[in-house]
């Protein structure tokens, strides 16, 4: 099984993602290859992981991450030249897909934390990207598509729940 947590900064997906991991036998917490990978590199790393035995919880994925971040931060994503059928070979290995959003408020307080260039001065783009990608994976996707909120769910006890009912059928 292969679920995908997506969202910015500060949105919950790392907390969430060992919450998971936790929850469930035999699963690993990925996370991301970060940016300086090459698109061929991205393709491999997704390729190679999905096709793990066992509970694969992505904490963020380079096709979603490249997608918002790309465009923004450096205008063009690094996947654009990768044919539409491998992205999509991609995509129907996912078995959950959770999009993070606490909020603005939540996702604004930043405190002490350091973010990688851009983040900060560019978040409220790149959250309306995730939104907006959210939206097209759950028009896609919707038996396969969740919102996750920390500030109603800490624990993940509720997601969990709801993962599980879609596992059920």
């Amino acid at each position: 099984m292969n679920i995908v947590i997506i969202g910015g900064d500060n949105s919950g997906k790392t907390t969430l993602a060992n919450n998971l991991h936790k929850r469930f036998e035999n699963s690993r917490v990925i996370h991301s290859p970060g940016k300086d990978l090459t698109a061929e590199e991205m393709v491999k790393f997704m390729l190679e992981n999905v096709e793990v035995e066992g509970v694969n919880i992505f904490d963020r994925f380079p096709l979603i991450e490249e997608d918002v971040n790309g465009p923004v931060l450096r205008g063009v994503s690094k996947l654009d030249n990768i044919p539409s059928q491998i992205k999509e070979r991609i995509m129907d290995y996912i078995d959950i897909w959770i999009l993070c959003f606490p909020g603005f408020k939540c996702i604004l307080n930043w405190g002490d934390r350091e973010q990688m260039e851009g983040i900060k001065e560019n978040c409220v783009e790149l959250y309306s990207r995730y939104i907006l990608i959210g939206g097209n994976i759950a028009k896609r996707f919707p038996n396969k598509y969740l919102d996750y909120n920390y500030n109603s769910d800490l624990n993940g006890d509720i997601i969990f729940e709801k993962i599980n009912n879609i596992l059920r059928g």
